[in-house]
């Protein structure tokens, strides 16, 4: 990947972020919510709108050799249609190593917590309800306290929720829950081998200069359905406690993430 293709890839992975990434749960108005879930819906039938250059026939001429480097490159899936570039999304490789470059928490953690779901997760296809995890159960905090590891959590979670190997579900409370997906379950047992990059400042302050740009976009974003009603997945009925009593923590004493080491060692010991 060269360094002349490297802000339009970030630039696409914070696009993608801005439909998943945490904020606060109580300002988001109901239009903008719709917006947000017909992106969503958008973004998994076929990836994120590929828009790139225009102006004069120079600009144009431009933008088309970038488009035609990006498409050579294996971190790339383009959707064409009437032979036109149309929608494109990072693949699962390209995805992390450009998360690891941008300083996330990483594919570590989040395999502990996809883990700490799978632990949970029982035969009843036809009852998926019964597999959700409730955000508390997974930092190991009582609800009342400790916003700070619910909001680590999601951070982790989210570049799962984009790959669609896990999916969540909100109350009217505003609590959340989470579920592993058949996708995910696969993906668990082939990401903890993934060569990554390292940490680069220089793609850090890219990918949030991009984040500020996606984030304002989606603040005025439309829903196509006029008086659509934002869904809600829940309202309130979770699992009772004592079915999140064997599921251990993602967090440590000190609040730092296990190793997914360190959680399989967990769930090898709750299953004794």
């Amino acid at each position: 990947m060269t360094s002349k293709l490297l802000p339009y890839l970030i630039s696409l992975l914070a696009a993608t972020d801005t439909l998943w990434r945490p904020g606060r749960r109580d300002v988001v108005g109901n239009d903008q919510a719709v917006a947000i879930c017909e992106r969503r819906n958008q973004f998994f039938k076929y990836g994120m709108p590929f828009q790139l250059g225009g102006g004069d026939d120079a600009s144009r001429k431009s933008a088309e050799r970038v488009a035609s480097e990006l498409e050579k490159l294996p971190d790339v899936i383009f959707r064409r249609r009437k032979n036109k570039r149309v929608f494109w999304r990072l693949s699962d490789q390209g995805d992390w190593r450009l998360r690891s470059r941008c300083g996330s928490f990483g594919v570590s953690s989040m395999l502990t917590v996809m883990a700490a779901l799978r632990c949970h997760m029982q035969d009843v296809p036809h009852e998926p309800d019964d597999n959700i995890v409730c955000e508390t159960w997974l930092a190991g905090v009582d609800g009342t306290g400790s916003t700070d590891r619910l909001f680590d959590l999601e951070c982790i979670l989210y570049p799962a929720l984009c790959r669609g190997w896990v999916t969540s579900n909100s109350d009217l409370d505003g609590r959340v829950a989470y579920l592993l997906t058949e996708a995910g379950r696969e993906a668990l047992d082939h990401l903890d081998d993934v060569d990554l990059p390292p940490y680069d400042q220089a793609a850090v302050d890219l990918y949030f200069d991009a984040l500020l740009v996606a984030r304002e976009e989606l603040q005025a974003a439309k829903p196509e359905r006029r008086n659509a009603i934002a869904p809600r997945l829940s309202n309130g009925l979770w699992p009772e406690d004592s079915d999140a009593a064997p599921i251990p923590p993602i967090f440590t004493k000190a609040g730092r993430v296990r190793s997914l080491a360190s959680m399989k060692n967990a769930i090898a010991k709750m299953k004794l």
